[in-house]
């Protein structure tokens, strides 16, 4: 998938994208990154408010899970989340979703080809100017549509 089109699609699906300042920075093998800007996200401290670090993140993993599964567009959503919050974040920001391993891939797909459902985990972390800000884990349910 090319970055201007995720980016399309989810400026047009989720619309808080735009508002978040969210680009896609790059897609490949292993992760998937995304940026946000400071000045759309920060708070009276001026840091990144975490609810906007939470919603980057989980949308890292999710998209990653997109770009994944885009042939069957599936239904996905995030089941759970923990969030850590390491350092204040004081600048434009990067959320970077990681690949799961090869076997939690591959058990994922096989319940999802028997089932049409299945649950993976994602991780993600925030980082700021080089430094990791903040660890993201979600468990994401995905379905197929077409059943």
């Amino acid at each position: 998938m090319e970055k201007d089109v995720l980016k399309k699609y989810l400026y047009t699906h989720i619309p808080i994208t735009q508002d978040l300042g969210i680009g896609v920075v790059s897609i490949e093998s292993g992760k998937l990154v995304l940026s946000a800007d400071f000045q759309k996200n920060i708070n009276h401290k001026k840091t990144v408010f975490g609810g906007s670090l939470q919603s980057v993140a989980t949308l890292s993993a999710w998209s990653l899970i997109y770009t994944y599964q885009q042939e069957s567009r599936p239904e996905i959503v995030i089941m759970d989340s923990k969030m850590k919050f390491l350092k204040p974040t004081t600048g434009d920001f990067q959320a970077v979703a990681y690949t799961p391993s090869n076997e939690a891939w591959d058990r994922f797909e096989k319940v999802y080809s028997q089932k049409g459902s299945g649950k993976i985990v994602v991780d993600s972390k925030i980082t700021c100017n080089g430094v990791v800000t903040a660890t993201f884990q979600g468990i994401f349910a995905v379905y197929d549509m077409r059943s």
